[in-house]
């Protein structure tokens, strides 16, 4: 259930970016570019682990960071910039602007990730007979008459083994009777 609650939370952070893209008109990877244009210039223990990081690509990066410092000349990445992050102020606005839309999202997958898996749970606590071990006793059945077939293929074989043998006793003495009566 945990994993559907988490599954949850990040369809909706993935909802509100979209949003706020829309709501702004600016793409989700331009303001992932000026964040990553700000961790390079930054001077946190982050950005040091980014720059770290970054050493280790396959690629060389140098022109991305010159397109970046092109980017962020015109102060579009700094602080409250128009390729700025998203920041709670800006989904309490987005909330404000766009509350029916953002209720039926989180209604709709609310129910279709959590609710059912809380439905479920309870089902299960509610009914301890459930479904699921009725599936179990019908597989233990079902494998009880598998191997109840398999016996009787096997005592049929059997029994086909001895009467072919007898078919070819007889089919022996009848052709020995045949034999003395010629």
């Amino acid at each position: 259930m945990f994993a559907f609650f988490l599954l949850f939370l990040i369809y909706s952070r993935q909802f509100h970016i979209v949003l706020f893209a829309v709501d702004t008109n600016v793409l989700p990877v331009a303001r992932d570019i000026c964040t990553q244009w700000r961790l390079h210039e930054g001077k946190s223990i982050v950005a040091a682990a980014y720059v770290m990081l970054e050493r280790f690509l396959v690629i060389d990066i140098e022109q991305e960071l010159t397109e970046w410092a092109q980017l962020s000349s015109n102060g579009n990445c700094i602080g409250h910039g128009a390729y700025h992050s998203m920041k709670q102020s800006d989904k309490l606005r987005l909330w404000q602007d766009h509350w029916p839309l953002i209720t039926v999202f989180h209604v709709a997958f609310g129910v279709l990730l959590v609710v059912t898996q809380i439905g479920f749970l309870l089902l299960h606590l509610v009914f301890p007979d459930s479904l699921a071990e009725r599936l179990l006793d019908q597989d233990e059945e079902q494998e009880q008459d598998i191997t109840y077939l398999q016996q009787k293929q096997q005592e049929n074989e059997e029994r086909f083994q001895q009467q072919a043998e007898m078919l070819e006793k007889l089919t022996a003495e009848l052709n020995k009777l045949k034999s003395k009566d010629a």
